[in-house]
C-alpha cells in the first residue's frame, strides 16, 4: 500500500533513526533497498549525492511505500524540494544535529548561501543533452561552512536549516528548470540568510581571526566626566573581501531575503531594512557622509524603479553556466511583476521599453564583454552579454516616463518564446516603428575627449559621438566599419549634458529583410545636430524599402517604417 507524502511541517523525525551515541537504528516500518544502504552506512557515508538518480525514481519509491523516501515528498509540486543529503561526519554526535538541521520542517527556515563551489559531473555525459546526468557538490566543498552555519543557527535560536548546495537536486535539465524557478519562494520565505561573504571557497568557514586592535577606544577628558570614543579605520565599513558577491546568483538571494547576516573578514554586517555592522550595531550614523553603508539593498518595496540598479549589480557577478543568465534573476523579476503588473520581456519590461533599449556595456576594453553563446537572449537585451552593463538612471524608466526629449521609435510588437516566462527563453523579436535609420561608417578620431567618434554618412559627417559596443573584440577594432544607426531618444536633458543629448543603437543586418542585430549604443550631444544630419541621409521616407521589415500607411496616408530587432 502506497505511503501518503507528509507536508513540510510533519516531516519524519530523522533523529529516530539514530540511537544516542551509537549507530544502532530504530528502523521505520519499511525502507527501500537504497535507503537501507544509506541508513546502514550513516557513519561512513561521505558523498553528498542523491540516493536516486532522478526525482521520478524517488517519488516512485515513496509511492511504493518507503517511509524514508516519503519524507522527501511534498504535497505541492511548486514548493521547494526537501534535502536529500547526508552528513560526511563519522561521529554520530557530530552528524546527528546536522541531519536534524538540514530538514525543512516548518516556516522557520534558515539558509546558507555559498561562494563558488566546485562542481563535477557524475559520469561523462553532457549535462545539456543527458537527462540522467547528475551534478553534485564535492564532499569537502562545504563542510566548514555547514558546521559554522549550524552553530550560527543554534546561536540565533533557529531549529532548522536549508542549504542550497546540498539540498537542490540538479539531476536533470528539466528538473533543474523546475526547481530554479522556486528559489524566489525559498529565499523570500526564510527567517534569515547566512552569508559566508569572505570565504574563498567551500573549505573556508564563516569566522576569521582578526587583530584585537581592529577597533579600539580612547578616553577623552571632559569637564564633568571622561567620554569614551570608538576608533575604527574608515575602510572597515566595507568588507575587506567579498567573494560571495562575485556570484551572480547571490544578487537574487540578497534582494529577496528579508534579512542577511554577512560574515566578512573584518567584521559582521547586517543587511535588512536598515543596515548595520559591529561598528554601528544600531545602524549607520548620518554623520558618516561620504562613507556608504555596506549591503544597503531595498527591502520595503522592491519595484521597477530599482531594476536598473539590480541589473548593474547582477552583471558584475559570474555564472558557472552563462545559460542561467535570465534564470538566476527570475525570482526578483517575479516579485516586481507581481507589484507593477507589467510584462517581463527578456530581462526588461514591456511598458516604456524604449527607455531600456539604450543600455550599454561598461568600458568593454578594460572590462571584457562578449555575447553569450549558445542563445540566451536577443541582442537588444542586456542579458545577451556576458560582462558588466550600465543603465543611465536618467534614461531608464522610473515609472514617470520620459521627462525631456522625445522618442524616435515606438514598439509595435514583442514576441517571446516561450511566452510569459520569467526564466530561459529560446527566441525573442522586437518590431519597432522608426523615424530615423541611416547607413554609414564609424570612425575614431583619437581626440582626447569623451565624444571622440564620428559617423560618416552618405552626405553628412556627425562628429562628437561616443560608441559603446557590446563586445570587447568589436570595440577594439571598429574603425572604418559600416553599420546602421537607429536614433531612439532625441534631445534628452541629462545632468552631464544640460543642453540635451541623443541616444541610439548601432545595428547590423542579419540578411533577412528588415531584420537587425544590435552591435552597441551611441550617444551624441545636442550640439552635434544628430537628428538633422540623419534627416539628410535618412532611409525612412526614401525609396529604399528593402531596409525595412514592413512599410504601411496610417489612417492619414502617412507611411510608417518598421524594422525587426533580434
Amino acid at each position: 500500500m502506497a505511503s501518503t507524502p507528509l507536508p513540510l511541517d510533519q516531516a519524519y523525525p530523522l533523529d529516530d533513526l539514530i540511537a544516542t551515541g551509537t549507530v544502532s537504528l530504530r528502523l521505520p516500518p519499511y525502507l527501500c533497498a537504497n535507503c537501507q544502504v544509506v541508513v546502514a552506512n550513516l557513519a561512513t557515508w561521505s558523498t553528498r549525492s542523491p540516493h536516486y538518480k532522478d526525482v521520478a525514481s524517488l517519488r516512485k519509491s515513496a509511492d511504493d511505500g518507503c517511509s524514508f523516501c516519503a519524507q522527501f515528498e511534498i504535497e505541492n509540486d511548486d514548493a521547494p524540494w526537501a534535502p536529500v543529503s547526508i552528513s560526511p561526519y563519522s561521529n554520530p554526535q557530530e552528524y546527528q544535529p546536522l541531519i536534524e538541521s538540514i530538514m525543512i520542517l516548518d516556516e522557520k527556515r534558515l539558509m546558507l548561501c555559498f561562494p563558488k563551489a566546485t562542481l563535477y559531473r557524475n559520469g561523462t555525459a553532457d549535462y545539456e543533452s543527458d537527462e540522467s546526468t547528475c551534478i553534485r557538490s564535492e564532499t569537502t566543498v562545504s563542510a566548514s561552512q555547514t558546521r559554522d552555519a549550524i552553530f550560527i543557527a543554534k546561536y540565533l535560536g533557529m531549529d532548522y536549516i536549508w542549504i542550497d548546495s546540498l539540498c537542490i537536486l540538479q539531476d536533470s535539465k528539466s528538473d533543474w528548470e523546475h526547481e530554479s524557478k522556486l528559489m524566489s519562494d525559498v529565499y523570500g520565505g526564510c527567517e534569515i540568510n547566512i552569508a559566508a561573504t569572505a570565504a574563498e571557497n567551500g573549505d573556508v568557514g564563516c569566522f576569521f581571526k582578526r587583530k584585537s586592535t581592529w577597533r579600539c577606544q580612547i578616553s577623552v577628558p571632559m569637564p564633568e566626566a571622561p567620554e569614551i570614543y570608538d576608533i575604527w579605520p574608515p575602510r572597515g565599513l566595507q568588507p575587506l573581501r567579498d567573494r560571495l558577491s562575485e556570484r551572480a546568483w547571490v544578487v537574487q538571494e540578497r534582494y529577496l531575503s528579508r534579512r542577511t547576516i554577512h560574515f566578512a573578514e573584518n567584521q559582521i554586517f547586517w543587511e535588512c531594512i536598515y543596515p548595520a555592522c559591529e561598528t554601528f550595531p544600531r545602524g549607520y550614523s548620518p554623520s558618516l557622509g561620504q562613507y556608504d553603508a555596506a549591503y544597503a539593498s531595498p527591502k520595503h518595496s522592491l519595484g521597477r524603479q530599482h531594476w536598473a540598479e539590480i541589473v548593474e549589480t547582477y552583471s558584475r557577478g559570474e555564472l558557472t553556466k552563462p545559460q542561467d543568465k535570465l534564470v538566476a534573476i527570475g525570482g526578483i523579476a517575479k516579485l516586481i511583476q507581481q507589484q507593477c503588473r507589467d510584462t517581463y520581456v527578456a530581462g526588461m519590461w514591456r511598458q516604456q521599453l524604449e527607455h531600456q533599449l539604450c543600455w550599454s556595456t561598461i568600458d568593454p576594453e578594460s572590462c571584457p564583454t562578449k555575447r553569450i553563446v549558445p542563445y540566451v537572449a536577443p541582442t537588444w537585451s542586456w542579458a545577451s552579454v556576458q560582462g558588466r552593463v550600465y543603465n543611465n538612471r536618467e534614461i531608464f524608466d522610473d515609472g514617470r516616463g520620459l521627462q525631456t526629449g522625445r522618442f524616435c521609435v515606438a514598439i509595435q510588437d514583442v514576441h517571446i518564446e516561450p511566452p510569459n516566462t520569467l526564466g530561459a527563453i529560446t527566441e525573442a523579436r522586437l518590431r519597432l516603428r522608426c523615424n530615423y535609420l541611416a547607413w554609414g561608417r564609424m570612425q575614431d578620431t583619437d581626440a582626447p575627449v569623451y565624444h571622440k567618434d564620428q559617423i560618416v554618412l552618405q552626405t553628412q559627417v556627425v562628429s562628437s559621438c561616443k560608441f559603446h559596443f557590446d563586445e570587447s573584440t568589436f570595440a577594439a577594432d571598429f574603425k572604418a566599419s559600416y553599420a546602421y544607426f537607429l536614433l531612439v531618444i532625441e534631445d534628452n536633458v541629462m545632468t552631464w549634458e544640460p543642453s540635451g543629448a541623443s541616444f541610439g543603437l548601432v545595428l547590423k543586418a542579419t540578411g533577412r529583410p528588415g531584420e537587425y542585430e544590435r552591435l552597441g549604443r551611441f550617444s551624441s550631444p545636442k550640439s552635434a545636430n544628430f537628428a538633422q544630419a540623419l534627416s539628410d541621409d535618412n532611409l525612412v521616407n526614401s525609396a529604399s524599402h528593402h531596409h525595412f521589415a514592413a512599410v504601411t500607411q496610417d489612417d492619414h496616408g502617412n507611411e510608417q517604417y518598421f524594422i525587426d530587432l533580434v
